[in-house]
């Protein structure tokens, strides 16, 4: 049976046999959306669940978030991005759209600018 190894703030545990997990009691909300169909690209959306966090008209500030990799390495579902998002909307209070997008070499630049651009737009829709 694995065992805790590491403990990141509460938002993100490493275990003893290489795999990571996410406390249950954690105060967020995520899914995943696509954003654009045309490229299969998807975002993660994070919520907390929290009550406290709502303003009074029930909205909570937005906070776009792209991942590093150099336009060319990764996911936003890769564990420590995940645990970035996790950490950003625990501790900021926001509503986190962590977003993924076409990676070089196989879609040059600006591919990657006009994913982000995409992104904005959907959000703005």
């Amino acid at each position: 049976m694995p065992h805790v190894m590491d403990d990141c703030l509460g938002i993100v545990q490493l275990l003893s046999d290489g795999t990571g997990e996410v406390p249950s009691n954690l105060p967020i909300q995520w899914k995943d959306v696509v954003y654009n169909a045309a490229h299969a690209l998807h975002l993660r959306m994070y919520r907390p669940t929290d009550d406290n966090t709502t303003t009074a008209n029930n909205k909570l500030p937005v906070l776009v978030y792209f991942y590093g990799g150099g336009f060319c390495l990764c996911s936003f579902e890769l564990p420590h991005f995940h645990a970035g998002a996790l950490r950003l909307t625990t501790e900021l209070s926001v509503l986190v759209l962590s977003a993924d997008y076409r990676l070089e070499p196989e879609h040059r630049l600006p591919a990657t600018h006009r994913d982000a651009e995409a992104v904005l737009s959907w959000l703005r829709a």
